[in-house]
């Protein structure tokens, strides 16, 4: 008999909703999760009177396939049980998981039949707990017997009869998502670590037409991701490389935040809402593709204001007279660029989804778990309002921040046609609003962001964030050779 570790055990008297709670937990994994396992159910049944039904029938997650289980012709007698079923339905789910595994098992209405070697006790001993989370219920009149005789170790113990069923399926969710949190902790120091390394360069050798390659990067990554995740915890992921991105050793914080984010933002909406599947890493790609060139017109509209706007549609219009396109359109150009953008996402898309990377994805997460030893004490950096100010007015003088404000001026100046004193205007609410978003980029303290994830039980979110702060932290420091 094997190790019966971390399974979630739902019990409760009869009547309390085990069976209930099953079939929705079913209902409510399978966007995000690959889930198998049995489930029981009865149409005869007198709720009222808090006796068993007449008859039970067995239901397949993964099949959709019912049968009969058990049955009696009236209340008191003993149940015939049609163990051939049962073995049935155990034999088509091992098939199908020794060619796919699945992420959670869900067995519902275990008990005495188990505990004599019957019903779906190959099964229960077969499937290795370790790798994939066992949800179980157990009448809770035979729980205890049930517990001792399989041995069972670091389980959660649900009981319905004492939480109601609604808390129950969202606690039982949380659990789920917080064994997600190590693998979306190293994830997200992945794609942070790549920015920090990657972007950084890029940044302190004037690389042009980066932001777009590392767009596209994230890109990449995120569908590697959802398809090693099945779409879960992509916006956490997204998030916390965006919060990280505050260390960067070289360039701007504020504005790579603010893609990092809303980029991802834009990938993760198809996906929350169809699920993960080449559709929607499509439609994300896409959007998030177009999403930088509407990112960039909004921010630098944000810092200048509408002279911003105004300028670049007289630029494109210079531009296109001077090549004589006359009869083209700034909306025509935008059209092309946003058409140029689609077709890279596809491109993405396709590579990302066609080709079987999970080498890769083996490979750097190797290589980020072993940067730091688990038993290092985490230290935060310091977001006091003093040293914010001060490495956000550092930030002002940046020689990327002058070259980017002196050419974006030059060009409203030119062709917004404003006058003196309005210029003068836009470009000190252009330094004002950029030195607010380089202190609030500084100010970001993750001890308390950590806390108060832990504080409002988002502990899977503060674990993974709290795992990526440590590995960025000492790849900082440590200026560890990574990829």
């Amino acid at each position: 008999m094997q190790q019966f570790n971390n399974f979630i055990i739902i019990t409760g008297a009869i009547t309390s909703g085990k069976s209930t709670l099953c079939h929705d937990l079913s209902g409510a994994l399978q966007k995000f999760w690959n889930i198998d396992g049995i489930l029981s159910f009865t149409s005869k049944r007198n709720f009222a009177s808090k006796e068993k039904s007449l008859e039970y029938n067995i239901h397949a997650i993964g099949t959709k396939e019912t049968l009969p289980w058990a049955f009696r012709k009236h209340a008191g007698e003993k149940f015939v049980f049609l163990d051939e079923n049962a073995q049935i339905l155990t034999a088509k789910i091992l098939a199908r998981l020794a060619i796919s595994p699945c992420d959670v098992m869900i067995l519902d209405n275990l008990g005495f039949h188990e505990m004599n070697h019957q019903g779906f006790y190959d099964l229960l001993n077969t499937v290795d707990s370790n790798k994939t989370q066992m949800i179980i219920s157990v009448q809770k009149d035979m729980l205890k017997e049930f517990l001792n005789f399989f041995d069972f170790k670091n389980y959660t113990l649900i009981d319905l009869d004492n939480t109601p069923k609604d808390q129950a399926k969202i606690q039982i969710i949380n659990l789920l998502k917080q064994k997600d949190a190590p693998l979306i902790g190293t994830f997200a120091s992945i794609t942070t670590i790549m920015e920090l390394g990657l972007g950084s360069s890029l940044n302190a050798f004037r690389v042009p037409l980066q932001g777009i390659f590392l767009a596209g990067l994230q890109n990449f990554m995120l569908i590697l991701f959802g398809k090693q995740l099945k779409g879960r915890g992509l916006l956490s992921i997204v998030t916390i490389t965006a919060g990280l991105k505050s260390f960067s050793l070289a360039g701007s914080k504020f504005r790579p935040m603010f893609y990092i984010f809303f980029q991802g933002l834009f990938f993760t909406l198809p996906i929350y809402f169809l699920g993960q599947n080449f559709i929607s890493a499509l439609l994300g790609s896409i959007l998030l593709g177009i999403s930088t060139f509407f990112l960039g017109v909004f921010l630098n509209a944000m810092i200048f204001g509408m002279p911003y706007v105004y300028a670049s549609i007289n630029v494109v219009n210079e531009i296109l007279r001077f090549f004589h396109f006359n009869n083209l359109s700034v909306v025509n150009m935008v059209v092309v660029i946003l058409l140029c953008k689609a077709i890279i996402a596809i491109i993405i898309t396709l590579l990302a989804y066609t080709i079987n990377f999970d080498f890769l994805i083996l490979k750097l997460s190797n290589k980020i778990n072993t940067i730091t030893p688990p038993s290092e004490v985490l230290t935060y950096p310091r977001s006091d309002w003093k040293t914010s100010i001060k490495g956000g007015s550092w930030d002002l003088i940046n020689l990327k921040f002058i070259t980017s404000l002196i050419f974006l001026s030059l060009i409203i100046y030119f062709f917004a046609k404003l006058d003196t004193n309005d210029f003068i205007l836009v470009v000190i609410r252009a330094i004002i609003i950029s030195w607010f978003g380089f202190i609030l980029a500084r100010k970001i303290d993750f001890g308390a962001i950590i806390h108060y994830l832990q504080r409002k039980n988002y502990l899977y979110l503060a674990q993974a964030l709290e795992k990526a702060l440590r590995i960025v932290h000492t790849f900082k420091h440590n200026k560890t050779k990574t990829f």
